[in-house]
């Protein structure tokens, strides 16, 4: 005659220690942990000056330095639901630094220029023409005259929306940390 036999009293326990962890609060835990590492990971970059799968950042052309480095606390990742982490840059031209852009000069007729002072804009199409086709700004203490600016891409946020190869490890550390706290 066979028979089973074994811990019953235990495998009740971590029963119901997997019907909590099914309800959601392990979860949501381990979801909060993957969007801290994630964005631990994204203030890395900015304070390193580097992109998601690690590429370094193209330099800045004057005054030296990280760029974008003083932008990383506008960086975040949160749990969105139960099993979505939304990483966000909140900042006005992130999108222009994620993708990189070329700057040009506005000419009367193709297009219309935006001017001010003291934060006040004011409409004036042929401004770019009265100035030659050319770009003037202030950089590393000087002004600088142009006909264009290259901003180059320096991505902050995977392209394509996935999670990048070396955020995993430390995204699966912390879940992993917070699963393993529910069962001890």
């Amino acid at each position: 005659m066979s028979g089973v036999s074994g811990n019953f009293a235990g495998l009740g326990h971590l029963i119901i220690k997997l019907e909590k962890v099914c309800q959601g609060d392990a979860f949501k835990s381990a979801g909060r942990a993957i969007a801290a590492s994630i964005q631990d990971e994204l203030h890395a970059g900015f304070d390193g000056g580097f992109g998601p799968d690690g590429s370094a950042w193209a330099p800045l052309r004057f005054g030296g330095g990280s760029p974008l480095k003083s932008l990383g606390d506008r960086a975040t990742a949160k749990l969105i639901g139960s099993n979505t982490v939304r990483a966000t840059v909140a900042f006005k031209w992130a999108g222009v630094h994620q993708r990189g852009a070329t700057i040009r000069p506005l000419t009367e007729g193709v297009s219309s220029n935006w001017h001010g002072r003291n934060g006040k804009l004011k409409h004036d199409p042929g401004r770019a023409t009265k100035r030659g086709g050319v770009l003037v700004f202030s950089a590393g203490g000087g002004k600088v005259f142009t006909t264009r600016v290259v901003i180059p891409a320096r991505p902050m946020l995977p392209a394509d929306g996935s999670m990048p190869g070396r955020w995993i490890n430390p995204a699966q550390e912390a879940a992993r940390r917070i699963v393993l706290a529910w069962f001890n």
